[in-house]
């Protein structure tokens, strides 16, 4: 089979390597690519790990149930960028994921999940390689069942809602951590924690509190 890998070849040497000793033929591109590239090249299949362009129709419909994506979170939580990060953060499950591409971001269909663990000590550097291995894994235990057409699709909407954010947003949230990168996990979820009780504190407020306050004050008024 001719497949196309959708990546940086640093990150895609081993996905490459199991796909060809498979006995098929790879090339790969970091490049924004059309279903004319697609057809004129001839590919049969194509498999997205890391990379960044969104791909649109008619690309994704001319290759539905042949373009997959691997990605390194449990969907439909971590959907979009850092989702290693968001998961301590918001406490939502860990693990690795491989899907169906669709027109939207990380939506489509899961062919297969599973969940992650770590050990004592990671930080977000490592966690994600952790993340990032066993997404390879679970890849390459799949492919003999993804490339027959065999692995049953699960449609995302039967899920939970699951959550998603982009670039900005995590790169925002970034900014809290000194250490960036280097910073421990169990601070993360600290800090997720953390915010979450003002955000809940603050809604309280919001509700209870200054509804409260304002009955008070025109009530104050009304008495003078």
């Amino acid at each position: 089979m001719k497949i196309l890998i959708l990546g940086p070849q640093s990150r895609n040497e081993r996905i490459i390597s199991f796909l060809e000793e498979m006995g098929n033929s790879t090339s790969i591109t970091e490049e924004s690519i059309d279903l004319a590239f697609a057809e004129k090249n001839e590919i049969e299949f194509l498999v997205s790990n890391g990379y960044a362009p969104i791909l649109k129709p008619p690309l994704i419909t001319e290759y539905a149930g042949r373009i997959i994506n691997i990605h390194p979170s449990y969907l439909p939580y971590g959907r979009g960028i850092g989702g290693n990060f968001w998961s301590f953060f918001l406490g939502s499950p860990k693990g690795v994921s491989v899907h169906l591409i669709n027109s939207d971001i990380d939506t489509g269909d899961v062919l297969v999940q599973r969940l992650a663990e770590f050990g004592p000590g990671e930080n977000l550097r490592t966690s994600n390689a952790t993340l990032i291995k066993a997404a390879e894994d679970l890849f390459i235990e799949a492919w003999p069942e993804i490339s027959a057409g065999d692995a049953t699709p699960l449609p995302q909407d039967e899920m939970t809602a699951g959550n998603y954010h982009n670039r900005r947003q995590t790169e925002q949230m970034l900014d809290y951590l000194p250490e960036l990168w280097e910073t421990p996990t169990s601070h993360v979820e600290e800090l997720g924690a953390d915010m979450s009780v003002s955000a809940a504190l603050w809604s309280a407020v919001d509700r209870d509190i200054f509804p409260m306050k304002s009955a008070h004050q025109r009530s104050e008024q009304q008495g003078s």
